[in-house]
This record gives C-alpha cells, structure tokens and sequence, in this order.
C-alpha cells in the first residue's frame, strides 16, 4: 500500500490540484467515483445510488475513499478516509500517464 501512496504523491507534485481534479473527473466518473475540491484538498468519494422505485426517490451517496492535502511540507495523504481498492486503481492510473 504504502508503494501505491508513494506512486500517487510523487505524480501530485509535478502540478496543481485543479489539474489533478480536470484530469481525474471524466477517468473517475467512468469508474464511479468523484472528485471535489475543497480548500488545499482533494476529496476522492465512491458514488452509490440507493433505494427508490424506477428511479423515483433515490438517493445518491458519497463514500469518501481518500484526501489529498497540499501543504507547504508537499502533498500528504491521511490515513482515514483510505480505501486500498481505490488507492490501488489510481495509483495504476497514474502510472500509465
């Protein structure tokens, strides 16, 4: 795991966190995931859909999977939210780019 983190925060340090964020919405969308700014922070979510009947009254839910945090120390990922599988699938992601 700890490779997948060290792959993942060498990649965020060659540009900005909006970048990141354009670069990963459309790739992360296609895998059911979001992204979102907030502040000097990226919050990676999984996406659900729950409950409902044909669509009607269903609710969307976001399971954050991971944060990236830019500081003045460089990027730094908490451990909590973590998500192995996720981590795993953008560190591989990035590694192709």
């Amino acid at each position: 795991m700890e490779e997948y983190l060290a792959t993942i925060a060498g990649w965020f340090v060659k540009g900005t966190l909006t970048q990141f964020q354009i670069a990963f919405k459309h790739y992360l969308a296609s895998e059911g995931y979001a992204v979102e700014r907030q502040g000097d922070a990226l919050l990676f979510y999984r996406i659900r859909k729950e409950g409902g009947f044909l669509g009607i009254g269903r609710k969307t839910l976001k399971e954050p999977v991971m944060k990236i945090i830019e500081g003045e120390e460089g990027v730094q990922i908490p451990p909590k939210p973590l998500d192995e599988e996720f981590v795993q699938r953008l560190a591989s992601y990035v590694a192709q780019r």
